[in-house]
């Protein structure tokens, strides 16, 4: 019982000294407001037509689709800062 509380304590103690330490400024050195931020607007999709289209296909050892592609034009060069 000893054993597990200061298991527990110790994982506890981690999180609270990682959430002290100030975040890595590499992962976002602009750090802007979100108001702030460009918003983008994916081109929509049809649900039903995926799904139907889902589930003609759907078979004994076909794995479910997990995305669809769609067309867009976003690079860092046009969208980044």
């Amino acid at each position: 019982m000893k054993i597990k509380f200061l298991f527990l304590l110790f994982l506890l103690s981690g999180q609270l000294l990682a959430q002290n330490f100030p975040t890595d400024s590499r992962i976002a050195p602009t750090k802007q407001p979100l108001h702030l931020v460009h918003k983008m607007t994916m081109p929509t999709l049809n649900n039903e037509n995926l799904l139907n289209a889902e589930m003609l296909r759907r078979g004994p050892g076909i794995a479910p689709k997990f995305a669809e592609n769609i067309e867009v034009n976003i690079t860092p060069a046009n969208a980044g800062n």
